[in-house]
């Protein structure tokens, strides 16, 4: 069973989840001019959830991330971590071409994804040693669903 401050991580992201998925409305609704749709939102944010195992099973641990398909976008590490913006356009341009109900289900992968990565790989000293990331996570959910929040049907 993993650690009490595993367990808070996973309850936060859960809830962070939860809250961000029902802020979620239909493919049509209409976000403000210059702004992401909900599907681009969503694939974003799928992409930062799978982002959360290499980073937190390989790179927080000062380790490299070894080859693999981490990422359902078709992503896949190079020899540098480009900058979010990069990872951002990437990801939002994925979402754009795809189904709502593919975007949908692929941010709900992601999610399961962390929680079994959260329950199973990292232990309470890994959250104590990198606590501001593993808050983070739960934090940039939620910095969406205001923005998810403004959309009208």
């Amino acid at each position: 069973m993993p650690g009490s401050a595993v367990q808070e991580i996973i309850a936060d992201v859960n809830a962070a989840c939860r809250d961000l998925r029902a802020a979620a409305t239909a493919p049509g609704a209409t976000m403000p001019a210059g702004t992401w749709s909900v599907a681009e939102v969503l694939g974003h944010i799928a992409f930062w959830l799978e982002a959360v195992v290499p980073v937190a099973t390989y790179m927080l641990r000062g380790q490299e991330i070894p080859p693999g398909n981490y990422f359902a976008s078709g992503y896949i590490p190079g020899d540098t971590w480009p900058n979010e913006d990069v990872h951002n356009a990437r990801e939002a341009a994925w979402a754009a071409a795809q189904p709502f109900e593919a975007v949908i289900e692929r941010f709900e992968r992601a999610q399961q994804l962390v929680i079994s990565t959260l329950a199973t790989t990292i232990t309470d000293a890994d959250i104590e040693s990198n606590i501001g990331y593993y808050h983070s996570v739960a934090g940039h959910i939620r910095s969406h669903i205001v923005e998810l929040s403004t959309a009208t049907p």
